[in-house]
């Protein structure tokens, strides 16, 4: 309908521009700032196909963490033909956890190395989507918890879902961010700035001419004076 299609739409473009503000950041915290930006048309393809990858990865990760959950373990058996035993699942779910760290882990890397404007630093990538992986994983651990206690209740099952997208999507940005930072940081990527020469010193000669009093000040001063002067003496005399 027109209606699903204008919110298809819409929500694509909010997608847009929350991935160009994201690319904006993780190029300041690297340093680095273009002086020509390229064209509208070829920054929307560009921040589009990041989006798109960074989306189709996100859900990679997320159903690998799926497979850990019981109830899908028990269909992935049943759909494999194997009889599920203590041992096979703590391997199972053991395998899907390290699997989706490494997804992750290949993801925050493109993320941190790549999505920025300009490439940055892939050795120092590499351990900063290793840390950004490692919480992440921990993260999606913590929100299952929580969708699963809010969708209890009919208010909790209209918006959990909702509002844990966009808790999602806040704290996947913040680890970005500071996966970066941290990696922006490192002693390896630590370089002095240039600093330019200062100008030539111009030496002025300031002459500062205060004003004296006008005839006007001048003339009552001097008549404060005399009227100070008869008052002492009338009083001297007395």
């Amino acid at each position: 309908t027109s209606v699903g299609i204008i919110g298809l739409l819409t929500a694509a473009w909010a997608g847009l521009g929350w991935m160009a503000n994201l690319r904006e950041a993780l190029s300041q915290m690297w340093g680095h700032f273009r002086e020509e930006p390229p064209g509208f048309l070829k920054t929307k393809l560009s921040d589009l196909v990041a989006l798109l990858s960074a989306f189709l990865a996100i859900v990679v990760t997320l159903a690998l963490s799926a497979l850990g959950n019981n109830s899908v373990m028990k269909n992935v058996f049943e759909w494999v033909g194997l009889e599920e035993t203590r041992l096979l699942s703590v391997v199972f779910r053991a395998a899907s956890i390290l699997v989706s760290i490494l997804v992750s882990w290949l993801l925050f890397t493109w993320i941190i190395a790549r999505l920025p404007r300009e490439s940055a630093s892939f050795r120092s990538s590499v351990r900063a989507g290793l840390l950004a992986a490692v919480a992440f994983e921990v993260f999606k651990l913590v929100a299952s918890i929580y969708l699963r206690s809010v969708t209890t209740g009919p208010a909790g099952a209209t918006f959990g879902p909702v509002l844990g997208l966009m808790v999602f999507a806040y704290i996947t940005s913040r680890l970005i961010l500071f996966a970066t930072a941290w990696a922006a940081t490192l002693p390896e990527n630590m370089s002095d700035a240039p600093v330019p020469a200062p100008g030539p010193a111009v030496i002025q000669n300031r002459i500062i001419t205060r004003p004296g009093l006008g005839p006007l000040q001048a003339g009552a001063a001097a008549t404060a004076g005399v009227l100070g002067a008869l008052t002492f003496s009338r009083w001297r005399k007395r």
